[in-house]
Formats: C-alpha cells, structure tokens, sequence
C-alpha cells in the first residue's frame, strides 16, 4: 500500500481533516478527495489505512454506514460503552431498573423530572432501546442489593 496522504489543515474532534468554504458549512478533507478523484459524493468514505487526517486517494473507498460500522468493529476499533461504562451515563444500572419496575405507576413525566433526564430517555429504557444489556424486574434489583453482587 502506497503511503498515506496527510491533510495538514484544520481537522474535527475525531481527527479528520476539514475544509470550510464558508462560516456555515464544513467539509471532510477525506470526502472531497475522493470526489475529487471518482466525480461523486458517496453516503460514507471509509479509510482502508485507518489514518482519518489522510487524504490519498488510494486509501479511500465509498461505503455505507453499515460497512463502516463492521469494519470498525472487524478491526477492534468499535467503543461498547455501554450503561455506567459510558462517561456520558446520568443513570445507574440500579436506576433504570427502578424506572423499569415503576412503568405504569409513574408517569414519563415524573420519572424524567425525579431522574433529571429527559423524558425520551425513560421511554427508550422502557422500550429497552437504551440498557438493553440489564434486565429488570425485582429479583435483578434484589441481586444487585446483595452483598453477593459485585457491580464492578
């Protein structure tokens, strides 16, 4: 593989470079070189060289968000940050099974207001879109109040 290309302008928080034509409007470096090279804008361009400042053309491929997402998680790169885990958590896993046990006793409104979350975020725990990976119910909360129960 040839060597890596590297923008040497301004880049985003994660590391790829941008382009700013105006106030408003931001490009990534990598997506205007490969249409540059290749005449077309795909969904996503995804790096085979793993490197986001770079810009070789050779080095970019059109993909999809489903092809970037499997190949992040092929190669070790995908982040499970999943309940407590995430730095960005306001709940706790013995939270949202208590927000779980008090459906249809509390109102979305009110547990939002007592969690201080927004109430989509107690409809996702409910429709389990968010801490999927808990289960609920009194035996988990039982479990977890154990001395047995290592939250770790």
């Amino acid at each position: 593989m040839s060597a890596c290309i590297l923008w040497h302008g301004a880049v985003n928080g994660d590391g790829y470079g941008t382009i700013a034509p105006s106030r408003r409007v931001k490009l990534l470096a990598h997506v205007e070189a490969f249409k540059a090279v290749h005449g077309v804008r795909p969904p996503v361009v995804m790096h085979t060289c793993d490197n986001p400042r770079c810009v070789n053309p050779d080095h970019l491929v059109a993909g999809t968000q489903a092809l970037n997402m499997q190949d992040m998680a092929r190669k070790g790169r995908a982040a499970r940050l999943r309940g407590v885990t995430n730095g960005r958590a306001k709940l706790t896993e013995k939270s949202v099974i208590r927000i779980r046990m008090c459906r249809g006793a509390l109102s979305c409104n009110k547990l939002a207001a007592l969690y201080d979350v927004d109430r989509s975020t107690i409809t996702d725990i409910w429709k389990r879109k968010s801490w999927k990976h808990l289960g609920s119910g009194p035996s988990l909360l039982a479990r977890q109040q154990s001395p047995l129960f290592s939250a770790g």
